[in-house]
């Protein structure tokens, strides 16, 4: 089993020790289960699984939206509904922005088009 490992990086062996699957294995209880792979009688995996996870650090190393971010479907969804609401919300802002912008410029048109009006009929008069 040591291969699978060893072969894969020194890494791993540098941080728990030359002996962390022994001790993987023998630390086995109701909450930590260790599961090996095996193909004709030769170990090419071992899955260490536990109950308490530390799903912050899973978050920033992987991509979780894919499986609701390992959140209960019911918060999942509260948290859906409430981002839905957040981009519906700055839709409209976006919209009354626009709206504003083309206001300001049909005022700005309309005092142009005034002044032109204006100078146009003193230009007659004159």
């Amino acid at each position: 089993m040591a291969d699978v490992f060893n072969s894969q990086s020194e890494t791993i062996t540098e941080a728990y020790g030359e002996y962390f699957i022994a001790e993987l294995i023998a630390a086995q209880n109701a909450e930590n289960k260790a599961l090996v792979a095996q193909v004709k009688d030769k170990a090419v995996g071992l899955m260490g699984l536990t109950k308490e996870v530390d799903v912050k650090l899973l978050h920033k190393c992987f991509e979780l939206d894919s499986f609701d971010n390992l959140l209960k479907p019911d918060y999942m969804d509260a948290i859906r509904a409430r981002r839905e609401l957040l981009r519906a919300h700055m839709q409209r802002e976006a919209d009354n922005q626009q709206i504003a912008k083309m206001r300001k410029l049909k005022e700005e048109t309309m005092k142009c088009n005034i002044i032109s009006q204006r100078m146009s009929l003193q230009e007659h008069l004159a």
